[in-house]
């Protein structure tokens, strides 16, 4: 699927993956309308990341990538 997941350990990656989205499920529960600063930091780099997203007509990057760069030129 994607070359920097193909000698990955999958077993060893889920329990991360899980321990995310917990984290992840527990923000958003405690501000579903996206209005507080928790919330906020979640969000880091989507906006921008979004934009390349669009820019790139979802072909040119990842979503990861494309957020990553979101969070570089946030800072």
């Amino acid at each position: 699927m994607f070359a920097a997941l193909k000698n990955v350990d999958l077993e060893n990656l889920a329990p991360l993956i899980r321990h995310n989205i917990e984290i992840k499920s527990r923000i958003i529960a405690k501000d579903e309308s996206d209005r507080t600063g928790e919330r906020a930091i979640l969000n880091f780099g989507h906006t921008v990341g979004h934009a390349i997203e669009r820019a790139g007509d979802y072909q040119e990057f990842l979503h990861g990538e494309a957020i990553s760069l979101g969070i570089v030129a946030g800072l």
